[in-house]
């Protein structure tokens, strides 16, 4: 298995068609120049924990990493968590309002 982010892998067969090589294109992380502000569960099937603390080391501009204290959080959490407000919600207004008052 590979250490890299690349795009999604539909298989060597399929790679080869869509991509034109056999494993799927690389994201080149590092070239996001945005600041970047990731926020991630523990009970995420989508985005799990193991790889989201791979990425920091890929990211040049992460001003944030925030992992959901609740061990329950997972994907659709971020959307549907009755939670939402006070866990992600109200600390990212927060954020944006410390931000204003320092510019």
């Amino acid at each position: 298995m590979s250490n890299k982010f690349r795009q999604y892998d539909f298989g060597s067969k399929k790679n080869k068609k869509e991509y034109k090589q056999e494993e799927p294109p690389e994201y080149p992380l590092e070239k996001i120049t945005a600041n970047t502000f990731l926020y991630y569960g523990l009970n995420d099937g989508s985005a799990n924990s193991k790889d989201m603390k791979r990425l920091p080391g890929y990211l040049p501009n992460l001003r944030l990493f925030y992992e959901v204290p609740n061990p329950t959080w997972g994907h659709l959490d971020f959307i549907f968590a009755k939670q939402v407000k006070e866990e992600i919600n109200e600390p990212v207004i927060q954020y944006c309002k410390d931000y204003e008052d320092q510019y």
